[in-house]
């Protein structure tokens, strides 16, 4: 029992002074304001490193199981998705110690992502995937984006939301943003309120279906009841729209066909917003085949590093963040991108995603791991692109205070 006390005011101490000081921490100022020798800190952790990383896992592993008994008789995706991330930024503006230090003391480090801390890191984001999963099973999310991408999207968000507030670049908590970080985030994996031209028609989504199952199963063996019901819709309801089984297939390659051909007109002279922000998007995310050692950096000392928010290259960098700025301005004059957009959170969302992607990348050469980057950047720039596009009025959501503050 005292030995636990003991480890716990280590841990404590240890919370306190490297959120303040950061790398600039000593072990000896640590075990001074644990009131306890060195030697008690070699005891139970191999340095200071090994302290940081265990310090993490004490704060998140018992918040695992609090959380999970608050969620017990939420059944709507929707209602868990909302909690969840108001939990998680109550807890950062409740324990901004623990949020400054995960952030710029574990995350830039490499060894962290192989520590045992870093389970329950990703426990949480387990979490998060299963709703988005479970939330298209029912209908509420998209199914045509990946929980996965849709997950680090999210928090992508929410880590740059708080980096940049510990940074001193933005001036209010990101908790005081919840509900305009939803309206961000919902528009853009919900299910219904796509605009025309989307896959919201209904002639749209049989033909997506359609392409799918033809893929899978050869256009022979399918059949338009199966057609139907992936589609989600009556067999009878096709005939509304196709004339036969063959005219869906023709259907699917001029639907294919016409995409190519407004993509091809945008090679040469790319003039709708949204095609811009595309290639903007695959520019940044290809930065990655061509200059990998900058990416590296950026990342891992420059992203999550606090100096280097005030340092002479954010300047250049906040320039060239301008560009999004000037894509989403063009679009809202024309109508293609929704004026009620907060230019702020986007680009924000943008940087958080490309540091995860970037993470992951890395980590996954790391381990010798498959990762299919081309695939993954088109998932990328779907859910982007979602995000800012002008749609109908979407179904109504839960109200923040009822989805996190009871």
């Amino acid at each position: 029992m005292i030995e636990c006390s003991t480890k716990d005011q280590i841990i404590k101490a240890a919370v306190d002074i490297m959120a303040r000081k950061g790398k600039d921490s000593s072990i000896v100022e640590i075990a001074a304001a644990a009131g306890v020798n060195v030697s008690h800190i070699y005891h139970y952790f191999k340095n200071k490193e090994d302290l940081l990383f265990h310090s993490i896992g004490a704060y998140i592993r018992p918040r695992i199981p609090i959380f999970e008994m608050k969620l017990q008789g939420i059944r709507e995706p929707m209602s868990l998705l909302t909690k969840l991330i108001w939990e998680q930024q109550h807890y950062h503006k409740e324990h901004p110690n623990y949020a400054k230090f995960s952030l710029f003391e574990c995350r830039s480090r490499q060894n962290f992502f192989h520590h045992e801390a870093f389970s329950y890191v990703f426990y949480w984001a387990r979490i998060m995937k299963k709703i988005l999963k479970d939330g298209q099973k029912e209908g509420i999310f998209s199914r045509a984006i990946s929980a996965t991408v849709a997950r680090d999207t999210i928090q992508g968000l929410l880590d740059i939301e708080d980096i940049l507030y510990f940074a001193g670049r933005q001036e209010e908590p990101p908790f005081n943003h919840y509900d305009a970080i939803l309206d961000l985030l919902l528009p853009m994996i919900v299910e219904d309120g796509l605009a025309e031209g989307e896959s919201g028609s209904k002639s749209e989504v049989v033909i997506q279906s359609a392409e799918t199952l033809f893929a899978e199963k050869g256009y022979a063996r399918s059949t338009t009841l199966e057609i139907a019901k992936m589609s989600c819709i009556a067999e009878r309801t096709l005939y509304d729209y196709f004339e036969n089984k063959e005219d869906i297939l023709f259907s699917t390659l001029q639907y294919r066909f016409k995409g190519h051909i407004r993509d091809c007109a945008d090679i040469f002279h790319i003039t709708r917003p949204i095609g811009k922000l595309r290639q903007f998007i695959y520019h940044w995310f290809t930065i990655y085949l061509r200059q990998p050692h900058f990416v590296k950096t950026f990342v891992l000392d420059g992203i999550f590093n606090p100096n280097f928010y005030h340092s002479k290259a954010y300047a250049d960098f906040e320039s060239f963040m301008q560009v999004i700025d000037d894509i989403l301005a063009e679009g809202k004059t024309d109508g293609s991108i929704a004026s009620r957009l907060d230019n702020r959170l986007f680009k924000n969302m943008f940087l958080g995603i490309f540091t995860q992607t970037m993470l992951r990348w890395y980590f996954s050469a790391e381990r010798s791991l498959q990762f299919d980057m081309a695939a993954w950047i088109n998932e990328v720039t779907l859910l982007l692109t979602r995000a800012v596009q002008t749609r109908n009025p979407p179904q109504a959501r839960p109200l923040s205070g009822t989805s996190g503050r009871d």
